[in-house]
Formats: structure tokens, C-alpha cells, sequence
């Protein structure tokens, strides 16, 4: 009964991150499609700072359900406002925005419309109800094929490396390889989030 009841709840948690994310959909598409000014108005449209509305909002879940949130988002750019970062909000379980991560390896097209990131920030978060708390780095997607990125997290102290990732076919195997490699190499756990729909 209790394990059905903590499948139940983080099926609800799920759900609801998953709603929250909607608007950011197009986004998803833009490694693998050539860049037009079109679409580059979309994403700029949904480009936020990290204490925007998308980040609000899963703050307000992550309190509501008790949970971590790491979820990606497009970051405004000041710098440079035509250039924003593929980034990922790291959210602790009582809703406070921990810090942000940008991806340093850009992936195909994406160097056409992201700025590349350039640290590796860790982040303490309390996953548990000990109070201890457990250091927590992030890759996107890509930069999890790069054995450096998770050994620089590992040497800044990360327990534990999230990889919210939009993979498609045919690179999930290599994919499935790469995370069990950066674990075994830096003995950390790794943990991804995949996209799921009909990309080929």
C-alpha cells in the first residue's frame, strides 16, 4: 500500500511538472531543424530569468509535493539578448531555486542560438528527511558525453549528477552508455530525465 501510494504521488508530481513545461515544447526541436527568424521569436518569447514565471511555478510544486526539481528552461541572456542559454533550474524540496547550470556543450544547431555556458556549479540540496544534504551537479543533454563535465562536477564535490536530456533515436543506446560510464568513472550516481514523444 505504501509503495503504491508513493507511485501514485510522484505520478501526480509528474504530471503536474509535465503540464508546467508545456510552452517550452518547441523548444525541443531546435538542435536536430535549421534555424529560422521564426523560430528564434519563439524562443526568445520564452526566455526567463531564473526567478521567471516557469521557475515560480515549479517552485510552488516542489513545495506542494515535497520533491527536487532539475528542469530545463531557456535563460534570458543580458549579455547578450538574441543569444540565451539552454539552462536547468535546480530546485530544492521546499521550493527554493538552489541555482542555475548552462550547458557548455552545444549540440549541432544549437550553437546558433545559445550562448555557451562556462561553470560547473554544485548545489547542496536536502533530499531526504535526515537533514544531511547531498551535493547535486547537472549535465544537459549533450554535455553528458564529455568525460570532463562529470569529472568536474565529481571533483566539486557531486554525489549526485542530474541529466535533464531531449535524446532522440538512434543515440539512446549511446546515451545509456555514457551514463553508466560517468558513474562508474567518478563513482556518483547519475540520474536522467528524457524527453518523451514521437521524434524519430
Amino acid at each position: 500500500a505504501l509503495a503504491r501510494c508513493r507511485a501514485e504521488r510522484a505520478g501526480e508530481t509528474a504530471a503536474a511538472i509535465n503540464a508546467s513545461l508545456d510552452h517550452l515544447r518547441p523548444w525541443m526541436a531546435w538542435a536536430t531543424e535549421p534555424a529560422t527568424e521564426a523560430k528564434m521569436g519563439v524562443f526568445l518569447a520564452t526566455a526567463e530569468e531564473p526567478d521567471g514565471p516557469t521557475i515560480r511555478g515549479l517552485s510552488a510544486l516542489a513545495r506542494s509535493f515535497t520533491v527536487a526539481i532539475v528542469a530545463g528552461f531557456i535563460e534570458q541572456n543580458q549579455e547578450h539578448p538574441a543569444r540565451p542559454f539552454n539552462s536547468a533550474a535546480v530546485i530544492d524540496r521546499g521550493g527554493r531555486v538552489a541555482g542555475v547550470y548552462r550547458k557548455t556543450h552545444l549540440f549541432r544547431r544549437e550553437h546558433e542560438g545559445f550562448a555557451r555556458g562556462d561553470n560547473y556549479p554544485t548545489f547542496d540540496l536536502h533530499l531526504t528527511d535526515d537533514n544531511r544534504p547531498t551535493r547535486v551537479g547537472v549535465c544537459i543533454c549533450a554535455d553528458i558525453e564529455y568525460p570532463e563535465v562529470a569529472r568536474l562536477l565529481a571533483l566539486g564535490g557531486a554525489q549526485l549528477v542530474c541529466v535533464p536530456s531531449a535524446d532522440m533515436d538512434p543515440y539512446r543506446a549511446q546515451q545509456a552508455a555514457n551514463l553508466a560510464s560517468r558513474a562508474i568513472e567518478n563513482n556518483v550516481y547519475v540520474a536522467l530525465a528524457n524527453t518523451v514523444d514521437r521524434r524519430a
